[in-house]
């Protein structure tokens, strides 16, 4: 037996051995050639550390590291015979996860990868479901489903936060090192790492052998191969006759891009194919009209490989109309690129091009212009008394020095852009009007007060433009492929073409049916449902029809034609009028139980199958569709605040991050101290939040009353009003834009700014963190952190002829299965900013939030309310919205501080006596 194992062991040895020699081999096609390798670190080497879970297998025929569990971290050591600098390839594998690029951290010896940042992400791979378009019943052309493609890539790092074109370098002297690889983000397998030398592209030369081939053919961009995102679809374009192909009427898919098509890093691949091997012409019909007065860039691959230096940028000018830009130099002399007989794989990737040395300038300059203005905001405030002298230049280290240093950076890196833009137009005006008053407020630093909006706004538009710049949005319409001695595929309409297109465009439109979604199905009524989708977005709409025809419609045999509804009021008065939907979802919540009153919806828990279905869902999700015991929705959404705190300014100011509202208020005077402040919006939930906390609730038992005699609910009260009169903070405010200078750096909202902080302001990646909001802490040392909740519900009309297929349908959408489905296509298509806050529990497990991100959001999902909905909640709402305004308006204009308890009280006996008239309408007339 010990010899069995010795034996085993030493085969384990020798595949190990043969694996990191044949992942040596592969470089090659790779992207990374052997010669260039100063160090191999193989799979193999790795361990796990602090949790992290690390296990070897086989992916695609490879032997692998797979890291699957986003915790903790993998380190291995290696040795550099030659000291230098040295970029880090990598070949990994991803693996089944929630479809998001694979992100983690990187370091050698403790120290980061790269000049500005330790973080990087790998791509994944994605295709359409099926090559040929599918129409709907009305003719247009529907969206193909997303797969991911699974398979071994290597790639080159590069910061996904780096405003750089550049791979990532580090200086590395000779001897043993260790590389340390912390997973933040989805998880991956490893082959092995390179460390390697920058690998060098060559100058175009023009080859002295010819192709004699006559071949010129057009390749429809909108057939892609393979892209690196799923938000990467084919799009439309019917203003124009010339796109290829096009209908002025119908959706016909023609086009890829856009603005989906911007942040580099992004690539699409087409399959090209030619008769012979040689050298060819390339030609891309294309538009760019989406930023102004610039050109986009991208970098040409062929067969993996960036065939000459002059491939790393294509430009693409700013124009409102379609052209084809021949790429070739600046004589229109075509460049020659070879493709091999057959298949051939054509990549356009995302790039800054030569603009990025100066936005990354910029933006560390607004980084620092943002420090600058906090330091300013401590000493005078956010609205400083314009009389009044500061004497900011001695309270502020360097502070005219700073002014004048950081106005010299932003003229050069202005000068530097017009210079590549070959233009002196308006393209830099923004860093031209902070330059002109930085100088200003340099020679006249007592002025600072009266320009100090105008200084904080100017910040903003330079951190918005500077963003703007980096994006990089173009649309192709087809690729063309000749040789030199053929002619080059143009389609172009003539005048009298397009008006003709134009005026059968026009006159379609009086018969085209807008609110109808994807196929129309006929015939017996009881066996096809009408469903309406309210207050939502078309393309919304096309993912929620395009789930139900390919899953839902066959399975069951019921027919569901889907219509779009611009908003809830519609609903109801169609309903009223009898010429209503069967189910309708996408209701907000109040919408449920007023319908419910008049007996226009179906009580849901009487079908089999409801206690099951419950089961997915916290019990807080059905309490504002419930009504005198019956349920009347179910869930499809719960949306509740969450606290956001800028980590960096806490940390500068010494400040912990507050559990229970006294550590709140602790925090606020030091924030209030430095002349900060905290954001609250008016939000009615925020005030049921806090009732919930003191252990009480808006309606009392019978729920025929407000609660407002209560004190807890007028100590409720009082700590929400509190908040703008005691300690003075802002009505209504911008949480995004003061967010990010970090003026404001606690504020409250929903999941929703999560998603637009981490997409929309890259600058402060690392610099915030989400939390569960603050509550009150119990006898027992537990903290009551309850908040309240709203959402939207999907209902069943009561007129609906087969209550049974309707309750199917609506069991089937808010099941796991299609929730996580929806949520994960909508951001498929558009994105992190549309991130689904589905209601069902098991769904959210499925949905791409970071490991951290998901244990904050279950961390105060579990501790979730709701209010429940009566009849005339209307007017509850409307009244406490009065309460509150004239408690806080009347203190903020007039300087007359109500007693908070007589006014809660006041406009709880008016909301009173309208819930005792509803009610007694209710009886006389309803029931």
């Amino acid at each position: 037996m010990r010899y069995v194992k010795k034996l085993a062991a030493i085969a384990v040895s020798a595949l190990s051995v043969l694996s990191a020699l044949f992942v040596s081999a592969e470089n090659i096609s790779n992207g990374v050639s052997p010669e260039t390798v100063a160090a191999e670190i193989p799979y193999s080497s790795f361990y796990a550390g602090n949790g992290a879970e690390l296990s070897q297998d086989v992916f695609d025929g490879i032997s692998a590291a797979a890291y699957k569990n986003e915790t903790g971290y993998i380190e291995a050591e290696f040795d550099i015979k030659t000291e230098g600098d040295y970029v880090v390839s990598v070949k990994y594998y991803p693996l089944e996860g929630k479809g998001r690029d694979i992100e983690f951290g990187l370091s050698i010896d403790g120290s980061p990868v790269g000049e500005e940042s330790s973080n990087y992400s790998l791509p994944r791979t994605w295709k359409d479901d099926f090559a040929e378009r599918k129409q709907d019943a009305q003719g247009n052309e529907l969206r193909s489903s997303q797969s991911e493609v699974y398979k071994w890539k290597t790639v080159t790092l590069r910061s996904f936060e780096a405003i750089s074109d550049s791979y990532s370098t580090v200086s590395l002297s000779e001897g043993r090192h260790t590389i340390r690889v912390e997973a933040f983000r989805e998880p991956f397998a490893i082959a092995a790492f390179y460390i390697h030398s920058p690998e060098t592209v060559e100058e175009y030369k023009r080859p002295a052998e010819k192709n004699n081939t006559v071949f010129s053919e057009k390749f429809e961009a909108e057939n892609t191969y393979e892209k690196t995102q799923s938000t990467l679809y084919p799009t439309y374009d019917r203003t124009n006759a010339s796109t290829s192909p096009n209908d002025p009427v119908k959706i016909r898919l023609n086009t890829i891009g856009k603005e989906n098509w911007k942040t580099p890093g992004q690539s699409i691949s087409w399959e090209i194919t030619v008769p012979a091997a040689g050298y060819y012409c390339l030609g891309f019909k294309a538009r760019q009209n989406f930023v102004r007065g610039i050109s986009t860039n991208r970098r040409l691959y062929v067969n993996g490989e960036v065939p000459f230096s002059q491939a790393l940028e294509i430009s693409f000018p700013y124009s409102l109309n379609w052209y084809t830009k021949k790429f070739a130099n600046d004589d229109g002399e075509p460049y020659l690129v070879y493709l091999n007989k057959g298949s051939n794989i054509l990549t356009f990737e995302v790039v800054i091009g030569q603009i990025a040395d100066s936005i990354k300038t910029i933006q560390s300059a607004v980084a620092e212009l943002n420090g600058l203005y906090r330091e300013i905001i401590m000493i005078t405030g956010v609205s400083p008394d314009i009389y009044r002298d500061y004497y900011l230049e001695e309270e502020i280290p360097d502070f005219t020095e700073r002014f004048t240093r950081l106005a010299d950076t932003l003229e050069n890196e202005a000068k530097e852009i017009r210079r590549l833009m070959e233009n002196n137009g308006g393209e830099t005006s923004t860093i031209d009007e902070i330059v002109y008053q930085m100088r200003d407020i340099a020679k006249k630093p007592e002025t600072v007060t009266e320009r100090l909006d105008r200084f904080k706004s100017n910040i903003s538009t330079l951190s918005s433009w500077a963003l703007n710049m980096v994006e990089q949005p173009l649309e192709l319409d087809y690729i063309t492929v000749f040789t030199e001695n053929s002619k080059e595929y143009k389609s172009k309409a003539g005048f009298f073409k397009q008006i003709v297109f134009g005026a059968k465009a026009f006159l379609g439109s009086f018969s085209a049916d807008y609110n109808s979604i994807g196929s129309v199905y006929s015939g017996d009524k009881s066996t096809n449902l009408r469903v309406w989708a309210v207050g939502t977005g078309r393309d919304q709409a096309q993912i929620i029809k395009s789930i139900i025809d390919n899953d839902f419609s066959p399975q069951t045999g019921i027919g569901v034609n889907l219509s779009l509804v611009s908003d809830v009021s519609t609903l109801i008065q169609a309903t009223l009028g009898g010429k209503g939907p069967d189910i309708a979802m996408m209701v907000p919540n109040d919408t449920p139980v007023n319908l419910a009153f008049r007996n226009a919806l179906t009580e849901l828990s009487q079908f089999e199958g409801f206690d099951s279905l419950k089961s997915e869902f916290y019990d807080s999700a059905f309490i504002p569709y419930t009504y005198e015991n019956g349920i009347y929705a179910l869930p499809e959404t719960q949306t509740y605040p969450m606290m956001f705190v800028r980590t960096d300014v806490f940390a500068e100011l010494g400040i912990e991050v507050p559990e229970t509202w006294d550590e709140f208020y602790d925090a606020v005077r030091f924030i209030q101290r430095k002349n900060m402040t905290v954001g609250v919006s008016y939000d009615q939930s925020f005030f049921e939040s806090l009732i919930f906390q003191r252990g009480s609730t808006l309606y009392t038992k019978e729920l025929d009353k407000v609660n407002f005699d209560d004190s807890r609910v007028a100590d409720a009260f009082y700590q929400w009003t509190s908040l703008y009169t005691k300690y003075g903070f802002p009505v209504s405010f911008d949480l995004y834009n003061r967010f990010r200078t970090g003026e404001m750096p606690l504020g409250f909202s929903t999941l929703a700014f999560y998603n637009k902080l981490y997409v929309a302001a890259p600058e402060l990646r690392g610099l915030w963190q989400m939390y569960p909001m603050p509550g009150i802490r119990q006898s027992d040392g537990t903290v009551n952190r309850t908040v309240s909740s709203t959402g939207t519900g999907i209902i069943m009309m009561n007129g609906v002829k087969d209550k049974n297929a309707a309750f199917s349908f609506m069991s089937w959408w808010v099941s796991a299965d299609v929730q996580a489905s929806y949520g994960i296509e909508v951001e498929n298509v558009m994105g992190p900013l549309a991130r689904y806050e589905t209601a069902n529990r098991e769904a959210f497990y499925s949905l791409p939030w970071s490991k951290d991100a998901e244990k904050t959001i279950l961390k105060a999902w579990s501790s979730v309310n709701a209010v429940e909905q009566v009849p005339g909640n209307y007017f509850v709402t409307r009244n406490i919205t009065f309460a509150y305004r004239k408690v806080v308006y009347d203190f903020n204009n007039r300087g007359v501080l109500n007693n908070h308890v007589e006014i809660l009280s006041k406009y709880g006996r008016e909301i009173n006596s309208e819930l005792t008239r509803k009610a007694t309408e209710i009886e006389k007339y309803i029931k």
